[in-house]
């Protein structure tokens, strides 16, 4: 299946995740769906599965419709439309107009908020640590989980990375989203670590807030309080040319 042909001139998807990562079920129209063998394509016009995109793994779940059941195990984003892809477990797919109901698998999704949010944590207390502004070149929030930077980080300095972290997840501050346009984000948080190489001439940006430390440009999934995260546990360091691909994880 060619997605990006298959998501052609659909408007673009309301994606509720934004709004509130919170979501674990929810009620959508569906707007384009097609059948290949046992497996299923579905275009809706609102959705709360995040799809593989910004160093974050698509979620999972099941979309439920009056001819069937389909298991959906991959998530994709084209030209801001969303295309669910999955197993039919029972039935058919859904019809064109149909309201189908969905959910999805929330301890996935919720690890994935915890380790998110660590991951910008860990960009703050790096820097400090350093002295410096850093810059992430990738980052992943499956297995394993990881960022890029741009610094050989001594390894040295991991345990006082991981100590200052997990210090800051014990003052439990607000996480929230708030949105600006390139200006204003240039002007309040020049220093994010993605700031570098996330795409230019959006109308706004979405920048989620660790209360009193930092905002870094993003449309991921997050948890709205710090002592959610629990604690980061810094597993392992490996330097690629002048890069440190730092791996860490949550624990409860």
């Amino acid at each position: 299946m060619d997605i990006a042909r298959f998501a052609s001139d659909l408007n673009p998807t309301s994606l509720l995740f934004l709004e509130d990562s919170y979501l674990v079920e929810f009620k959508a129209v569906v707007l384009r769906s097609s059948r290949e063998k046992r497996r299923s394509y579905i275009c809706l016009d609102r959705t709360i599965f995040h799809p593989r995109m910004g160093g974050q793994p698509n979620d999972e779940g099941f979309l439920e419709c009056v001819d069937g059941r389909i298991h959906i195990d991959k998530v994709f984003i084209s030209g801001g439309v969303i295309v669910h892809v999955g197993s039919i477990v029972e039935g058919d797919i859904p019809r064109l107009g149909e309201t189908i109901y969905g959910w999805i698998d929330w301890l996935k999704r919720y690890r994935i908020m915890r380790r998110h949010t660590a991951g910008h944590l860990l960009d703050y207390c790096i820097s400090k640590i350093l002295g410096k502004p850093i810059h992430t070149v990738d980052v992943w929030m499956g297995d394993p989980c990881y960022t890029i930077y741009d610094e050989c980080i001594d390894v040295d300095d991991i345990s006082s990375i991981e100590y200052e972290a997990n210090s800051i997840i014990r003052s439990d501050r607000n996480v929230y989203a708030i949105y600006m346009d390139f200006e204003e984000l240039q002007h309040l948080y020049p220093d994010a670590p993605n700031l570098y190489r996330i795409p230019r001439g959006l109308e706004k940006y979405r920048i989620v807030v660790i209360d009193g430390y930092n905002g870094i440009p993003c449309t991921g999934t997050h948890v709205r309080r710090l002592s959610e995260i629990g604690t980061v546990k810094l597993v392992g360091v490996e330097y690629i040319e002048n890069r440190s691909k730092i791996y860490y994880d949550v624990h409860p």
